[in-house]
């Protein structure tokens, strides 16, 4: 009797199996690179990068130094933001001043910055100085992104420009670090409103301080919203760019970036100044005191004195 035998075809190689590796390795890069794209997208629609890398919210602020008053301002969403007014040191109280917005830097609150212009009002003007939602006593933020921070920058300029002992005529802004790119924006936003525009220590651009940090991929998860560099040509107000040449934080280089963008900005740069120290030196306080009084048009006294002239319209750049 015959055996059986049974008939055994050769097994059909998988289709990885047939592909070349350097095929494989190709089409596994590509799925890699897929899902690394999409995380890129997701972290910068969401903001999460910016959030943790921008923005580092203090919260012990304490109570008011004697002569600075606390001041509450609404902003949309039943949301407020805290901020001290601190008088100009020689005026009375109630009495009309020119003033000025001071929008801080990333970190800690208005008690940590209150030092950065405390000179200016030593030298004559009003200083409004307030902490951005999440910062402080400003009402709780979980998510901070500059958009946000850009609409409290606003309903702080609108409410220092409203009150009674400001001269609405005679108004500036200080922006320090990061608050320089909200200085930056405000101006641009208000035109004529803002008749004197200071930045201290600010970067050009938030992806360009990104990439700064992590070249290339950093710019790519914090997006160029509000960028300083692309909007400076728009500022009307005299402005003076400000920053420390040892900055080690925000090189000194995005100083000649915003200055390039708009080139009939001043520019000071202070020698040996760190990023933290840079309002420590006598020429920084100085520099800035007769920055405003010439932008302001004010020597300390009475916003109302006689010989006082409005200031000239500022032309608009091409």
């Amino acid at each position: 009797m015959r055996g059986t035998y049974a008939c055994r075809m050769p097994m059909q190689a998988s289709s990885a199996a047939q592909r070349p590796p350097l095929q494989r390795w190709a089409r596994f890069a590509g799925i890699r690179l897929g899902i690394a794209l999409v995380a890129v997208v997701v972290l910068r629609l969401t903001g999460a990068v910016e959030g943790f890398a921008f923005y580092v919210p203090g919260k012990e602020t304490g109570d008011a130094p004697l002569g600075i008053e606390d001041v509450s301002i609404p902003v949309a969403g039943n949301q407020s933001l805290h901020a001290w007014f601190i008088p100009a040191t020689d005026s009375g109280k109630g009495e009309v001043r020119p003033a000025i917005l001071h929008v801080h830097g990333n970190a800690g609150t208005v008690r940590d910055h209150l030092a950065f212009s405390q000179h200016l009002a030593d030298a004559g003007f009003h200083v409004l100085l307030f902490d951005y939602r999440g910062y402080g006593k400003s009402s709780p933020s979980r998510f901070l992104r500059r958009d946000a921070l850009m609409e409290d920058t606003r309903a702080a300029w609108d409410a220092m420009r409203a009150r009674p002992d400001v001269d609405a005529s005679r108004t500036g802004v200080f922006g320090v670090s990061l608050g320089g790119a909200f200085a930056v924006q405000l101006a641009v936003e208000r035109g004529e409103q803002v008749r004197a525009l200071c930045t201290v220590s600010a970067f050009s651009s938030f992806a360009d301080i990104a990439n700064d940090k992590v070249p290339l991929l950093g710019g790519m998860l914090v997006g160029d919203g509000l960028p300083a560099r692309k909007s400076a040509h728009r500022v009307v107000a005299p402005w003076l760019i400000m920053h420390g040449q040892s900055d080690e934080i925000i090189p000194v280089a995005h100083a000649g970036v915003l200055a390039q963008a708009q080139q009939r900005a001043a520019t000071l740069l202070v020698p040996n100044a760190d990023h933290n120290g840079v309002m420590e030196f006598d020429q920084s306080k100085q520099g800035t005191i007769d920055f405003y009084r010439d932008a302001l048009k004010f020597r300390s006294g009475p916003a109302s004195a006689p010989g006082e002239q409005p200031l000239p319209r500022a032309s608009q750049s091409p």
